[in-house]
């Protein structure tokens, strides 16, 4: 196959599946309101968000890691078939609490598709290239961040919303079939570690520092429970950055962030996800639940 055949199949892959990803964290929102009043459970409203957010924070550096070690084809493939297994369950769930699960194990897939893409492209495509071709990429947010709302209303009030997270389902097929058929990595053999005590540590430290914030907000006081899951999350965090300064092959070097590019776009990032997440998912169900307009309008607003 010509190289640029395999170029233009791989990068057209790999939009589909950032795309995938992208539009996820948009298309749900306006369907959140229809589902809670399908399935009940309004008090886990903002679970079935958080969840998927801390599923794909965790395992992005992790997928990032597990590829440099073992291959970034492999890793991408399983964590779109955790996607799409993810989105199936999903769209089968009978309860708010079934949903939370299987959102939470769409979510782990997310995590390679956050990261996986962008070091394809650094392997197939020539230094000149990359930019150009990252900004490609990088524009499908902008993209799914317009029309994802849209077409998540669009589809909740003409058909059904179980069918936001089954459309995923022939899109990510389709995105594995070109990258399996374009992209051939040569095996580089190389002793293969693995930072478990990072990968814990990172997991706990987010995982209690979410809860701490939920239970917070349920509960309207710092309790005793609350309280020591924030001593876990410092606890842990400290841990974590203790380890990524002695590990071999540490998940996060924090050498990276010496460069002002990486530690400025990171903390602008950090900033402005405040504001997109509360807009993202709060909006629709304003517009929904009290304003009484339908998803599709919500969508648009």
């Amino acid at each position: 196959m010509h190289k640029q055949t395999k170029q233009r199949l791989v990068m057209t892959s790999l939009l589909i599946a950032t795309f995938l990803m992208a539009i996820e964290g948009t298309i749900v929102s306006t369907a959140m309101p229809r589902i809670v009043n399908d399935l009940g459970g309004s008090h886990l409203y903002t679970w079935v968000i958080s969840v998927y957010l801390l599923a794909t924070v965790i395992t992005t550096p992790i997928f990032g890691k597990l590829a440099d070690l073992y291959g970034r084809k492999r890793m991408f493939t399983i964590g779109v078939i955790i996607f799409l297994i993810g989105s199936m369950l999903s769209g089968l769930s009978q309860t708010m609490e079934q949903l939370i699960v299987f959102r939470l194990i769409q979510g782990v897939g997310a995590g390679a598709l956050a990261t996986v893409p962008m070091t394809i492209i650094g392997d197939v495509f020539s230094f000149e290239q990359r930019a150009k071709v990252q900004g490609l990429i990088s524009s499908v947010w902008g993209i799914s961040g317009i029309i994802g709302p849209l077409v998540g209303g669009f589809i909740v009030d003409v058909i059904s919303w179980h069918w936001i997270f089954y459309m995923n389902l022939p899109f990510g097929i389709v995105s594995l079939l070109l990258l399996h058929h374009a992209l051939h990595e040569e095996r580089v053999g190389k002793k293969q570690v693995i930072d478990y005590f990072g990968i814990f540590t990172f997991t706990v430290t987010m995982s209690s520092f979410l809860l701490a914030l939920n239970f917070l907000k349920e509960q309207q006081a710092m309790t005793g429970k609350i309280l020591i899951l924030f001593v876990v999350t410092v606890l842990f965090l400290a841990l974590f950055l203790w380890g990524q300064t002695k590990g071999e092959e540490p998940m996060l070097p924090l050498t990276l962030f010496k460069n002002p590019f990486i530690a400025i776009a990171n903390s602008v990032s950090f900033l402005i996800g405040f504001i997109l997440v509360a807009v993202t998912f709060y909006i629709p169900l304003w517009v929904q639940g009290v304003a009484n307009l339908n998803a599709t309008l919500s969508g648009t607003a």
